[in-house]
């Protein structure tokens, strides 16, 4: 994903248990070749309290930079600063600690190094240094910041940005003359760009493959640009009684791995679909779901190789939120056009799972990705299905050995709360407003790889991307509600310990992924009695329980 799930090398966090304030200047000087580099280590929150003198200083540097969250322009982003001080060679005078790239998204290639940072129990003899580096413009901008300084931090902030606002013009610019060179034909840095991307999916419907997919629009980008879904099953444009599952790739512009692995994955299914001795999980997918691959969710932000859409808007911030939102109207017709045209699919086609495809790790991330507290503080925040989201993370993580062999996420998953908290992004939103459950798939280290490099990295995730949308639709809890009469009714089913409802179709079928255990399914129907079940999940493989209702 993505700066928001990426870390960059910085400099190392200067903690010294004293009162003098030191200028970015002086502290310059201090770096030693050896605190410039050095390896990061898992950054649990168990971690700072392992740092020996130094654990508080996690608050202590979140503390200050929550001073600056109601800036709309807002240089340093409270909610995904996430310093966390590290096991890393701490001693009596310094520790080390990361934060996400994502600190300046509109700055594609931005260094934001935090150097020095003075921590003492009164808070205004706190302060943190950053440094900004534009590659572009070889230039940076220094900010300090005070404990206990709020105005002082505002005015900081201010001046920053606006020195940061000439940098963007300069990078929009950078990025269109760039851009020009690197448009070839039909391809954008190796990669089908839009118009490739629409003559590929036209091709590929127009032929044998036609049988098994059709492709449409669910909208259009701020410039104008179709948003294509390419839906695959053995009656594609036919409205059934089967769970749907659906992937969003490219929702950042500059992570396109997703539209070329989304290619690679409909021509395998294509291929293998009518073989005798073909991909028995993939046949039986086709046969008994509906997959939906958004090809690209921003395709403005692709063609300028820029994170955010044409509007610099992050889309994976650009949705109601269930925790800041909380008591708010979701005017969805103020989003972006692109979260829209999201909002309205996910809504009139209830799916069963999805995941957003991202670069900048290899791992998969589970909700929720913000607190109920809004807490900007990294730690773990269960959602009511944290038990199937864990189970749901594994069913792709284990396939995939730099997934399950990543040295900093354990089996290679992640609660998105534990890792850095994030508020208005599409997965929380996704969960709590269509039942959806939603994660997001770090699918690569590097963003935009080489184009030879794809081929590889589809091999690597084949299985993975087959298997993960296979256990939502039958390693699931499904069934029907109906009348007495056997008429199918429109209705929900929830369980317990959980405030998620799950829709029936106009079929009156319903699915839900749950974790492996006893649950109690309850079904609800206006006009008609509650209906409660107990049913026992497996660990592998589907269970049916159908409901019959009668008029309350």
């Amino acid at each position: 994903m993505s700066s928001t799930r990426r870390t960059v090398s910085l400099a190392a966090v200067f903690i010294r248990l004293s009162v003098c304030c030191t200028l970015l200047v002086e502290t310059s000087a201090w770096l030693t070749p050896e605190s410039r580099t050095f390896s990061v280590v898992s950054p649990t929150p168990a971690l700072a309290h392992e740092a020996g003198n130094f654990t508080g200083a996690e608050a202590d540097i979140r503390e200050l930079v929550t001073l600056l969250h109601e800036d709309k322009q807002q240089l340093f982003r409270a909610e995904e600063l996430g310093a966390e001080i590290l096991k890393e060679t701490v001693n009596d005078t310094h520790a080390q600690a990361y934060i996400p790239s994502s600190l300046l998204p509109d700055l594609q290639n931005a260094k934001i190094q935090v150097v020095e940072f003075l921590t003492s129990k009164r808070p205004e003899e706190r302060s943190l240094a950053a440094l900004v580096d534009n590659a572009p413009m070889r230039r940076s901008q220094s900010a300090m910041l005070r404990g206990g300084d709020k105005d002082g931090n505002e005015r900081m902030v201010k001046k920053v940005n606006s020195k940061l606002w000439r940098m963007r013009q300069y990078q929009d610019r950078h990025h269109k003359e760039s851009a020009k060179t690197e448009h070839q034909g039909k391809y954008f840095k190796g990669y089908l760009n839009n118009e490739g991307m629409a003559d590929w999916l036209k091709n590929f419907t127009a032929s044998k493959c036609g049988k098994i997919a059709t492709y449409y629009s669910i909208g259009k980008s701020h410039q104008g640009n179709e948003l294509w879904v390419l839906e695959m099953g053995v009656n594609p444009k036919k409205v059934e009684a089967k769970p749907y599952f659906k992937y969003e790739a490219n929702m950042h512009g500059n992570e396109p791995l997703g539209r070329e692995m989304m290619r690679h994955l409909a021509e395998y299914l294509c291929a293998e679909w009518e073989k005798s001795d073909g991909d028995k999980k993939a046949q039986k997918m086709l046969k008994g779901m509906h997959v939906a691959f958004l090809m690209s969710m921003n395709p403005d932000g692709f063609a300028m190789d820029s994170r955010g859409n044409a509007n610099r808007v992050d889309l994976n911030r650009a949705f109601w939120d269930p925790w800041k939102d909380k008591d708010k109207k979701d005017h969805e017709e103020k989003r972006a056009l692109e979260a829209q045209a999201v909002m309205k699919w996910a809504r009139k086609q209830h799916f069963v799972g999805g995941a957003t495809l991202h670069e900048g790790e290899n791992l998969v991330n589970y909700p929720w990705d913000g607190h109920e507290s809004r807490s900007n503080r990294a730690a773990y925040f269960a959602a009511p299905d944290d038990g199937a989201f864990i189970k749901a993370a594994l069913e792709y993580s284990l396939r995939v050995n730099v997934f399950k062999n990543n040295p900093l996420h354990k089996r290679g998953i992640t609660n998105g709360a534990q890792w850095y908290p994030v508020y208005n992004g599409m997965q929380d939103w996704m969960y709590v407003k269509t039942g959806c459950m939603q994660l997001t798939i770090e699918m690569n280290k590097q963003k935009w790889p080489s184009i030879s490099q794809v081929p590889d990295l589809f091999e690597q995730q084949r299985d993975a991307l087959i298997a993960f949308p296979y256990a939502f639709g039958f390693d699931s809890v499904r069934g029907y509600i109906r009348d007495g009469e056997g008429n199918p009714l429109e209705g929900v089913v929830v369980w317990d310990g959980s405030f998620m409802e799950v829709p029936s179709s106009r079929f009156g079928d319903y699915y839900r992924y749950l974790e492996a255990g006893r649950h109690k399914l309850t079904a609800s129907v206006p006009g008609y009695k509650n209906v409660t079940k107990t049913v026992r999940v497996p660990e592998h493989g589907g269970v049916e329980v159908d409901f019959t209702m009668t008029k309350a």
